[in-house]
Protein backbone atom coordinates (compact mmCIF):
# COMPACT_ATOMS: atom_id res chain seq x y z
CA UNK A 1 0.00 0.00 0.00
CA UNK A 2 1.34 3.52 -0.75
CA UNK A 3 1.56 5.83 1.98
CA UNK A 4 3.61 8.44 0.55
CA UNK A 5 5.01 9.23 -3.26
CA UNK A 6 7.33 11.71 -5.33
CA UNK A 7 8.05 13.72 -8.32
CA UNK A 8 8.79 10.21 -10.29
CA UNK A 9 5.46 8.20 -9.27
CA UNK A 10 3.13 8.48 -12.30
CA UNK A 11 -0.93 9.22 -12.02
CA UNK A 12 -1.27 5.34 -11.59
CA UNK A 13 1.21 5.19 -8.46
CA UNK A 14 -0.96 7.28 -5.77
CA UNK A 15 -1.22 7.27 -2.25
CA UNK A 16 -3.93 4.30 -0.88
CA UNK A 17 -3.08 2.66 -4.21
CA UNK A 18 -2.12 -1.21 -3.22
CA UNK A 19 0.89 -2.25 -5.47
CA UNK A 20 2.89 -5.28 -6.18
CA UNK A 21 6.27 -5.73 -7.78
CA UNK A 22 9.35 -6.53 -8.36
CA UNK A 23 13.00 -5.19 -7.04
CA UNK A 24 15.62 -4.24 -9.32
CA UNK A 25 19.16 -6.38 -9.29
CA UNK A 26 21.07 -3.22 -7.66
CA UNK A 27 19.19 -3.65 -4.60
CA UNK A 28 19.49 -7.02 -3.83
CA UNK A 29 23.11 -6.98 -4.52
CA UNK A 30 23.19 -4.39 -1.56
CA UNK A 31 21.54 -6.90 0.27
CA UNK A 32 18.22 -4.52 0.36
CA UNK A 33 14.90 -6.59 0.15
CA UNK A 34 11.29 -6.21 0.77
CA UNK A 35 10.61 -8.20 4.19
CA UNK A 36 10.11 -5.01 5.96
CA UNK A 37 7.27 -2.77 6.96
CA UNK A 38 7.97 0.05 4.62
CA UNK A 39 10.13 0.56 1.94
CA UNK A 40 11.38 3.97 -0.38
CA UNK A 41 11.88 2.65 -3.97
CA UNK A 42 11.58 4.51 -7.45
CA UNK A 43 9.97 3.03 -10.63
CA UNK A 44 12.73 4.12 -12.67
CA UNK A 45 14.77 0.88 -10.89
CA UNK A 46 12.00 -1.62 -10.04
CA UNK A 47 8.69 -2.92 -11.30
CA UNK A 48 5.90 -1.36 -9.17
CA UNK A 49 2.10 -1.45 -10.39
CA UNK A 50 -1.21 -1.69 -9.16
CA UNK A 51 -2.64 -4.89 -7.39
CA UNK A 52 -5.61 -5.88 -10.01
CA UNK A 53 -9.16 -5.56 -8.55
CA UNK A 54 -9.83 -9.36 -8.33
CA UNK A 55 -6.50 -9.93 -6.50
CA UNK A 56 -5.42 -9.49 -2.56
CA UNK A 57 -2.36 -8.32 -1.44
CA UNK A 58 -1.36 -12.11 -0.45
CA UNK A 59 -2.35 -13.15 -4.00
CA UNK A 60 -0.52 -10.12 -5.39
CA UNK A 61 3.11 -11.25 -3.10
CA UNK A 62 3.09 -14.54 -5.05
CA UNK A 63 2.35 -13.04 -8.62
CA UNK A 64 5.40 -11.06 -9.48
CA UNK A 65 8.49 -13.04 -9.38
CA UNK A 66 6.65 -16.31 -10.69
CA UNK A 67 5.07 -13.46 -13.16
CA UNK A 68 8.38 -12.16 -14.56
CA UNK A 69 10.06 -15.88 -14.62
CA UNK A 70 6.91 -16.94 -16.74
CA UNK A 71 6.96 -13.69 -18.82
CA UNK A 72 10.98 -14.52 -19.80
CA UNK A 73 10.49 -18.08 -20.24
CA UNK A 74 7.89 -17.78 -22.79
CA UNK A 75 9.58 -14.51 -23.93
CA UNK A 76 13.25 -17.48 -24.56
CA UNK A 77 10.92 -20.04 -25.15
CA UNK A 78 9.30 -18.61 -28.17
CA UNK A 79 5.60 -18.90 -26.93
CA UNK A 80 3.39 -16.96 -28.18
CA UNK A 81 -0.53 -16.88 -28.57
CA UNK A 82 -2.17 -19.61 -30.53
CA UNK A 83 1.89 -21.04 -30.62
CA UNK A 84 1.22 -24.81 -30.76
CA UNK A 85 3.46 -26.33 -28.98
CA UNK A 86 4.27 -29.10 -26.99
CA UNK A 87 5.69 -28.29 -23.51
CA UNK A 88 7.07 -30.03 -20.92
CA UNK A 89 7.05 -28.34 -17.61
CA UNK A 90 9.55 -29.58 -15.17
CA UNK A 91 8.95 -28.74 -11.37
CA UNK A 92 5.33 -27.47 -12.44
CA UNK A 93 3.56 -27.50 -8.40
CA UNK A 94 6.59 -24.96 -7.00
CA UNK A 95 6.12 -21.37 -6.99
CA UNK A 96 7.40 -20.32 -10.64
CA UNK A 97 5.74 -23.70 -12.12
CA UNK A 98 2.12 -23.50 -11.11
CA UNK A 99 2.25 -19.47 -12.66
CA UNK A 100 3.80 -20.65 -15.77
CA UNK A 101 1.54 -23.53 -16.37
CA UNK A 102 -1.41 -21.30 -16.01
CA UNK A 103 0.44 -18.41 -18.55
CA UNK A 104 1.48 -21.24 -20.82
CA UNK A 105 -1.77 -22.43 -21.39
CA UNK A 106 -3.28 -19.39 -22.29
CA UNK A 107 -1.06 -19.32 -25.04
CA UNK A 108 -3.01 -21.99 -26.90
CA UNK A 109 0.04 -24.49 -26.78
CA UNK A 110 -0.63 -28.24 -28.33
CA UNK A 111 -0.05 -30.14 -24.95
CA UNK A 112 1.63 -29.64 -21.57
CA UNK A 113 3.19 -32.58 -20.01
CA UNK A 114 3.91 -32.05 -16.08
CA UNK A 115 6.07 -33.39 -13.41
CA UNK A 116 5.64 -33.22 -9.55
CA UNK A 117 4.38 -35.77 -6.88
CA UNK A 118 1.34 -37.89 -6.96
CA UNK A 119 -0.28 -35.63 -4.12
CA UNK A 120 -0.12 -32.43 -6.22
CA UNK A 121 -1.76 -33.91 -8.98
CA UNK A 122 -5.02 -32.36 -9.36
CA UNK A 123 -3.85 -29.10 -8.39
CA UNK A 124 -1.56 -29.07 -11.51
CA UNK A 125 -4.09 -30.60 -13.83
CA UNK A 126 -6.43 -28.04 -12.59
CA UNK A 127 -3.93 -25.56 -13.68
CA UNK A 128 -4.24 -26.62 -17.28
CA UNK A 129 -1.66 -29.56 -17.45
CA UNK A 130 -2.62 -31.99 -19.93
CA UNK A 131 -0.51 -35.08 -18.68
CA UNK A 132 0.82 -34.72 -15.15
CA UNK A 133 4.16 -37.60 -14.35
CA UNK A 134 5.13 -38.59 -10.70
CA UNK A 135 9.03 -37.86 -11.25
CA UNK A 136 9.88 -39.77 -7.67
CA UNK A 137 7.73 -42.81 -9.41
CA UNK A 138 9.21 -42.67 -12.96
CA UNK A 139 12.80 -43.07 -12.41
CA UNK A 140 15.81 -42.31 -14.11
CA UNK A 141 12.57 -39.75 -15.17
CA UNK A 142 14.73 -38.77 -18.80
CA UNK A 143 14.60 -42.77 -19.39
CA UNK A 144 10.97 -42.96 -18.71
CA UNK A 145 10.45 -39.27 -21.12
CA UNK A 146 12.48 -40.96 -23.80
CA UNK A 147 10.25 -43.91 -23.72
CA UNK A 148 6.89 -42.31 -23.74
CA UNK A 149 7.69 -39.26 -25.67
CA UNK A 150 10.73 -40.38 -28.16
CA UNK A 151 8.19 -40.39 -30.71
CA UNK A 152 6.57 -37.05 -30.47
CA UNK A 153 9.27 -34.74 -29.00
CA UNK A 154 8.62 -31.53 -27.26
CA UNK A 155 9.36 -27.55 -28.35
CA UNK A 156 10.48 -26.63 -25.00
CA UNK A 157 11.06 -28.05 -21.85
CA UNK A 158 10.90 -25.56 -18.80
CA UNK A 159 12.94 -27.15 -15.72
CA UNK A 160 12.40 -25.08 -12.63
CA UNK A 161 14.41 -27.59 -10.32
CA UNK A 162 17.47 -27.63 -12.61
CA UNK A 163 18.16 -31.29 -13.19
CA UNK A 164 20.90 -31.05 -14.86
CA UNK A 165 20.80 -35.08 -16.42
CA UNK A 166 17.28 -33.83 -17.95
CA UNK A 167 18.81 -31.29 -19.94
CA UNK A 168 21.79 -33.75 -20.86
CA UNK A 169 19.60 -36.63 -22.63
CA UNK A 170 17.25 -34.15 -23.60
CA UNK A 171 17.42 -34.95 -27.33
CA UNK A 172 16.00 -38.03 -26.87
CA UNK A 173 12.55 -36.46 -25.85
CA UNK A 174 12.98 -32.43 -27.61
CA UNK A 175 13.14 -31.48 -30.91
CA UNK A 176 16.15 -30.76 -32.70
CA UNK A 177 15.42 -27.46 -32.53
CA UNK A 178 13.71 -27.41 -29.52
CA UNK A 179 14.88 -25.05 -26.30
CA UNK A 180 15.78 -26.35 -22.89
CA UNK A 181 14.58 -23.47 -20.29
CA UNK A 182 16.60 -23.84 -16.90
CA UNK A 183 14.79 -21.19 -14.25
CA UNK A 184 16.56 -23.59 -11.16
CA UNK A 185 19.27 -23.94 -9.23
CA UNK A 186 20.65 -27.19 -11.02
CA UNK A 187 20.03 -29.10 -7.44
CA UNK A 188 23.40 -28.73 -6.66
CA UNK A 189 24.37 -25.20 -5.06
CA UNK A 190 26.14 -22.12 -6.50
CA UNK A 191 29.34 -23.07 -7.50
CA UNK A 192 28.43 -26.46 -9.53
CA UNK A 193 25.33 -24.78 -11.18
CA UNK A 194 27.57 -22.18 -12.56
CA UNK A 195 29.97 -24.95 -13.79
CA UNK A 196 26.99 -26.72 -15.48
CA UNK A 197 25.99 -23.40 -17.01
CA UNK A 198 29.01 -22.67 -18.53
CA UNK A 199 29.39 -26.11 -19.43
CA UNK A 200 25.90 -26.01 -21.31
CA UNK A 201 26.86 -23.19 -22.74
CA UNK A 202 29.88 -23.49 -24.28
CA UNK A 203 30.96 -26.89 -24.23
CA UNK A 204 30.74 -27.89 -27.82
CA UNK A 205 29.15 -31.31 -29.08
CA UNK A 206 32.41 -32.57 -30.60
CA UNK A 207 33.68 -32.48 -26.73
CA UNK A 208 30.54 -34.52 -25.15
CA UNK A 209 28.34 -31.53 -24.88
CA UNK A 210 24.31 -31.80 -25.91
CA UNK A 211 22.92 -30.90 -29.05
CA UNK A 212 20.11 -28.41 -27.71
CA UNK A 213 19.90 -24.69 -26.50
CA UNK A 214 20.47 -24.24 -23.45
CA UNK A 215 18.91 -21.24 -21.96
CA UNK A 216 19.19 -20.00 -18.53
CA UNK A 217 18.32 -16.88 -16.40
CA UNK A 218 17.41 -15.02 -12.97
CA UNK A 219 14.36 -12.71 -12.58
CA UNK A 220 15.15 -9.36 -13.80
CA UNK A 221 13.22 -5.85 -13.95
CA UNK A 222 11.16 -6.08 -16.85
CA UNK A 223 7.70 -3.36 -16.59
CA UNK A 224 6.48 -5.24 -19.99
CA UNK A 225 6.27 -8.60 -17.68
CA UNK A 226 4.60 -6.81 -14.87
CA UNK A 227 1.96 -5.91 -17.38
CA UNK A 228 1.82 -9.36 -19.37
CA UNK A 229 1.17 -11.03 -15.45
CA UNK A 230 -1.32 -7.99 -14.39
CA UNK A 231 -3.45 -8.51 -17.79
CA UNK A 232 -3.71 -12.43 -17.76
CA UNK A 233 -4.59 -11.71 -13.94
CA UNK A 234 -7.48 -9.27 -14.65
CA UNK A 235 -8.51 -11.77 -17.33
CA UNK A 236 -8.45 -14.39 -15.04
CA UNK A 237 -6.10 -16.75 -16.42
CA UNK A 238 -3.53 -16.54 -13.99
CA UNK A 239 -3.92 -16.72 -10.04
CA UNK A 240 -1.81 -17.12 -7.07
CA UNK A 241 -1.30 -20.83 -5.48
CA UNK A 242 -0.50 -20.02 -1.63
CA UNK A 243 1.38 -22.68 0.29
CA UNK A 244 0.67 -21.05 3.55
CA UNK A 245 0.69 -17.30 4.86
CA UNK A 246 3.32 -16.62 7.94
CA UNK A 247 3.55 -13.81 10.33
CA UNK A 248 6.50 -11.55 9.98
CA UNK A 249 8.48 -13.29 12.75
CA UNK A 250 7.94 -16.80 11.37
CA UNK A 251 10.07 -15.94 8.13
CA UNK A 252 13.13 -18.54 8.99
CA UNK A 253 10.58 -21.04 9.18
CA UNK A 254 9.16 -20.08 5.55
CA UNK A 255 12.81 -19.92 4.20
CA UNK A 256 13.05 -23.84 5.64
CA UNK A 257 10.43 -24.65 4.08
CA UNK A 258 11.61 -23.10 0.46
CA UNK A 259 15.28 -24.74 1.17
CA UNK A 260 13.69 -28.59 1.72
CA UNK A 261 11.70 -27.57 -2.02
CA UNK A 262 8.53 -29.02 -1.32
CA UNK A 263 6.36 -26.21 -0.93
CA UNK A 264 3.35 -25.99 -2.81
CA UNK A 265 3.14 -22.65 -4.98
CA UNK A 266 4.34 -19.56 -3.08
CA UNK A 267 5.13 -19.09 0.97
CA UNK A 268 3.55 -15.85 1.62
CA UNK A 269 4.87 -13.35 4.53
CA UNK A 270 3.00 -10.69 5.97
CA UNK A 271 4.72 -7.84 7.27
CA UNK A 272 2.68 -6.50 8.89
CA UNK A 273 -1.99 -7.00 9.58
CA UNK A 274 -4.02 -5.35 7.22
Amino acid sequence: MITSTGSSASSTLTVGTRVFGVLGTTAILKGEGALCEYICISPKQHVVMPVPENCTLEEAGCLSIGGTMAYLVCKNGGITENCGLRILVNGASGGCGTIFVQAAKAMGPAQIVATCSTPNFELVKGLGADIVIDYREKQPLHEYLAKEFGDRKFDIVVDTAGAQELYENSPAYLEEDGVYVNIGNLTNGLWLTAFHWFMNYFRPVWLGGTPRKFVMFGPTVRSEAGDWVTRLVAEGKVKAVIDRSVSFYQVLEAFDVIASKRTRGRMVVKVADD
